[in-house]
């Protein structure tokens, strides 16, 4: 399936591009920017901006210490409730651990 885009959409761009060429091109309405445009509007309509972050965040967090395992992180992260975990040393914050860190750990694991 050919995708066609821009003014020089019929040239050939390699081989990739050729074999695009064999199929006709896909019609499109309206610009690819209109679909993936958001109207602020509507954003605002959605949002109440009568809150604080003060007013919404979670007051007492779960955290743990920096000492902590990974396995302690991932117990933690596993129950689904958020995906980020505040590292504290003491009543310091030092950090962050998502669970894209701990995917990424157990990645290079393997």
């Amino acid at each position: 399936m050919r995708v066609a885009h821009g003014p020089d959409a019929n040239r050939s761009r390699g081989a990739f591009s050729s074999r695009l060429q064999r199929s006709p091109p896909v019609p499109c309405a309206w610009p690819i920017s209109a679909a993936l445009h958001v109207d602020q509007r509507s954003v605002d309509a959605a949002l109440d901006h009568s809150f604080t972050i003060e007013q919404i965040m979670q007051k007492d967090p779960v955290t743990i210490a920096e000492n902590a395992t990974v396995k302690d992180a991932a117990e933690i992260l596993a129950k689904g409730e958020f995906h980020s975990v505040p590292v504290v040393s003491g009543a310091k914050l030092v950090g962050l651990v998502t669970s894209t860190d701990l995917i990424k750990y157990l990645l290079a694991q393997m």
